[in-house]
């Protein structure tokens, strides 16, 4: 049984290293999708159906009258995905991998020092540029909203999170209109392309009140071969039932990473009122900049 029974699949559109959040952080953040029981008299009277839900303070509204579905029939779709796919992973890889939970325990820098193994070498790296909040063509967002949660990678080196977006409720980023790219805290290493990758998403809109958090995304999409040419960018959505990401990603072939420690003056002194800027590039990619 292979990840595509348990992931969605994208569907392509033409065209720093930091240290993870504890495991009680995150743990909250899945608690709040996977473990939650909806109470249906807190839920009837949050959401209700379409026509109230247009009326009430949320950050959904219709875009069109008499859809197929209600509001509560999609939100329990998005939240059914991920328990789906955590079971699934738990079935094939839980026994292998450790817990559902865990991290990558990988890290970019494993054979710095020491004797390096005769399997290790270069291969295909997949490099995410950024991820951008859109509408789809059935709700409306009002913006600006304040977005937590996150998004993890797993690859074949572990089946473990390998985070590109985590914040807490208490630290969420907000998004407008106008800016709505997440903004990358990741990843602790490059993502391998060995196998399809999935993509874990787990994204809430913090509300006035807990019990007033609205989903923006649950769902667990394969990204795999197939999907634009190595060193080449390429540009995908991928669809929920409340809000679309839009991921600009490449493929990189026979890539050795590198880990940019520190950067130091070495010679002269650096004026206490003057700001830097460190930028690093990706060979092939040259016309796009990390801002280190």
């Amino acid at each position: 049984m292979s990840a595509t029974h348990s992931a969605t699949r994208c569907d392509e559109h033409v065209g720093h290293t930091v240290q993870p959040p504890s495991a009680q952080a995150v743990q909250e953040l899945v608690d709040s999708f996977s473990d939650q029981k909806l109470d249906a008299t807190k839920t009837k009277s949050m959401h209700g159906g379409i026509e109230e839900q247009a009326k009430n303070d949320t950050i959904f509204s219709p875009k069109q009258v008499g859809l197929c579905r209600s509001y509560m029939e999609m939100l329990t779709d998005e939240e059914e995905d991920v328990v789906s796919y955590r079971r699934f992973w738990e079935y094939t890889w839980g026994g292998k991998c450790g817990s559902f939970e865990d991290y990558t325990f990988l890290t970019p820098t494993l054979y710095t020092y020491g004797t390096i193994p005769a399997h290790a070498g270069p291969f295909s790296f997949l490099q995410i540029f950024s991820i951008k909040v859109m509408e789809n063509e059935i709700w409306r967002i009002r913006w600006p909203v304040e977005v937590y949660g996150f998004i993890a990678a797993r690859d074949n080196l572990d089946r473990n999170r390998n985070l590109l977006f985590s914040q807490t409720r208490d630290d969420p980023q907000i998004l407008t209109q106008q800016d709505s790219f997440l903004q990358l805290t990741g990843l602790c290493r490059p993502i391998a392309l060995i196998d399809p990758v999935v993509f874990e998403i787990q994204l809430k809109v913090k509300g006035t009140a807990e019990c007033e958090d609205e989903t923006l995304m649950a769902r667990a999409f394969e990204y795999g071969y197939g999907f634009g040419e190595y060193g080449e960018l390429a540009c995908r959505r991928w669809a929920g039932n409340f809000c679309t990401l839009e991921i600009t990603s490449a493929l990189l072939s026979r890539t050795v990473a590198a880990t940019i420690i520190s950067a130091d003056v070495i010679k002269g002194s650096w004026p206490g009122d003057y700001r830097g800027r460190v930028v690093a590039r990706t060979a092939n990619i040259c016309f796009l900049s990390y801002y280190l």
